[in-house]
């Protein structure tokens, strides 16, 4: 599989991720170290725990990591989330059913780590 072929496979943006890393050495090995990022688990502990602050705060930074590594479809659900959990945009939030949105996220999270899993295991 090839960097191209994986941002495929995550319904990424390889073009972007190209024009902002240079090189698809580096981002080989950034998207390889986005399995170690601890939003995704910090949203998911937040939502369990109805954490409004908390929320906001993790759905944030996954979407700015999924922004820089060019994982649109990550982040275009983190940015939804976020959006509606901004402070002063609680009408926003009562119009987003939360729990939709968050298996929507975590079935396409495990899909992005697992395609990242595949993509390691193939060009270790």
């Amino acid at each position: 599989m090839t960097v191209e072929q994986l941002y495929q496979a995550m319904d990424g943006n390889f073009e972007n991720a190209k024009a902002r890393l240079m090189s698809e050495r580096l981002i080989a090995k950034f998207v390889q170290k986005f399995p170690a990022d601890e939003s995704f688990q910090t949203l998911v502990q937040a939502y369990k725990e109805k954490d409004a602050d908390g929320i906001f705060r993790a759905s944030h930074t996954l979407k700015g990591v999924c922004a820089n590594l060019a994982i649109t479809s990550l982040q275009n659900i983190a940015s939804d989330i976020t959006e509606a959990y901004r402070p002063g945009h609680e009408s926003q939030r009562e119009s987003l059913d939360l729990d939709a949105k968050m298996k929507e996220l975590q079935e396409k999270y495990a899909q992005v780590i697992e395609q990242i899993e595949l993509f390691a295991k193939e060009n270790a």
